[in-house]
């Protein structure tokens, strides 16, 4: 009988193993609600707790799945490479893969050793994962269905007629008649024993645990996030490594376990796992590093363009002390400070907007621009009546700032 499976495009792990027990030992009245079957738990009463779980080496020896044992579960490995072990596993499998007069032929399927010529099952494949998993269902309850050898019928079952004679009347009459191997699943086992137990930090944000916060109502409820804005403290949390939207933690007051979501909206909607997580974070770190590399590496260039600059104006500043030029008593500071802010709105909005004034200004095109920081623009000097074309630029600059402040003093009257 099967009593119960885990359909996923996953790598066979512990995660996709605990996935498959959990369908066993739960009611299956879920699953018939969640794929819109129209059955019910008496359609397939498997959901118990065995008392021994023959287990297949790749996914019960890992650093996950090792902590099963701990449920108070017998676990027994099977040898690698010898089928012949879980031969009741194995045939299932080849029940479900051949094909059979009256039941379900599954479209793209083909042989696992393909002839020469034959098709592949691409060009003919139509379902998608949830109506695949429909259609896997009506195909176990329909092998569950199937006869037993008669020999595997105990004496004192002849009595109930021929519903013992199938795989899940069998399994039906010896979960009443033959008590002490299964038991019923208690509502804490899912995440004891099936999810991975952890400790994170329980911060003023939420649950803290690899580098994602978790929130829920409740965690404010119970006062957490208030005492974490004294000090972080440890946390307990169950998780499941496919589901990176949700952890579980145990509230201590209704004793039973609830799920807090992360707060990342993106995680949820891209269905991240926790190690697609844990690879993000790697990938996210990377790139700051990668980004600081940068930033230093345009950095030191920028230092030159910065340091040129500087040393420029200093040296325009020293030649124009020299020349008794520079000067620097308030009202002189004063007036170059009204100087500069009627340059600056000259020019209006436009620079600001990115878009071409008309009149070039840093820098200018032309020798005899004005910078907009009241600097000379450096030209090769030329005698004229013994003054350098530099020097004319400075009686102009001076000539028009005369004209600005007679033309204010004659507004003023």
């Amino acid at each position: 009988c099967i009593t119960g499976y885990a359909l996923s495009l996953e790598n066979a792990s512990w995660a996709i193993a605990s996935l498959a027990l959990l369908n066993c030992f739960s009611d299956k009245s879920i699953t018939f609600e969640r794929l819109g079957l129209q059955y019910s738990s008496a359609d397939w009463p498997a959901n118990h707790l065995p008392s021994e779980l023959i287990a297949d080496r790749a996914e019960l020896v890992s650093n996950i799945g090792q902590d099963f044992p701990r449920s108070h579960i017998k676990v027994t490995i099977t040898p690698s490479g010898d089928p012949k072990a879980k031969g009741t596993v194995e045939g299932m499998h080849n029940t479900l893969k051949t094909t059979k007069t009256g039941r379900i032929e599954l479209p793209g399927r083909y042989e696992k050793i393909r002839k020469r010529r034959q098709p592949d099952g691409t060009k003919s494949a139509n379902l998608d994962l949830f109506e695949f998993e429909s259609i896997i269902v009506e195909a176990i309850l329909d092998i569950n269905n199937d006869p037993v050898k008669s020999n595997r019928i105990p004496s004192d079952a002849v009595s109930q007629g021929a519903k013992v004679a199938s795989r899940i009347g069998l399994y039906t009459w010896a979960i009443n008649n033959r008590p002490g191997f299964t038991r019923v699943m208690p509502e804490d086992f899912i995440y004891e024993h099936l999810m991975i137990n952890t400790t994170a930090t329980m911060t003023p944000r939420g649950i803290y645990y690899e580098d994602n916060y978790f929130m829920c109502d409740r965690i404010h409820e119970l006062g957490f996030t208030t005492a974490a804005l004294e000090q972080n403290f440890p946390f307990k949390i169950s998780y499941h490594i496919l589901f990176g939207s949700e952890v579980h933690f145990r509230d201590p007051i209704l004793k039973k376990w609830t799920k807090a979501s992360n707060i990342d909206p993106n995680i949820k909607r891209l269905g991240v796992s926790f190690i697609e997580i844990r690879q993000l974070n790697a990938d996210r770190k990377n790139l700051v590093k990668q980004a600081s590399l940068n930033s230093s590496s345009k950095g030191n260039s920028r230092k030159k363009t910065v340091k040129k600059t500087i040393k420029d104006a200093a040296s325009e500043s020293g030649r124009q002390k020299a020349l008794g030029k520079l000067k620097t008593n308030k009202n002189t500071i004063r007036a170059n400070k009204e100087w500069e802010k009627s340059a600056d709105r000259r020019d209006g909005i436009a620079p600001y907007m990115g878009t071409n004034s008309g009149e070039p200004r840093n820098p200018p095109s032309e020798k005899d621009r004005l910078k907009v920081n009241d600097k000379l623009v450096k030209v090769p000097t030329e005698a004229t009546n013994g003054k350098t074309k530099n020097d004319q630029i400075g009686k102009k600059r001076d000539d028009d700032r005369d004209s600005y402040w007679d033309d204010v003093r004659e507004t003023s009257r």
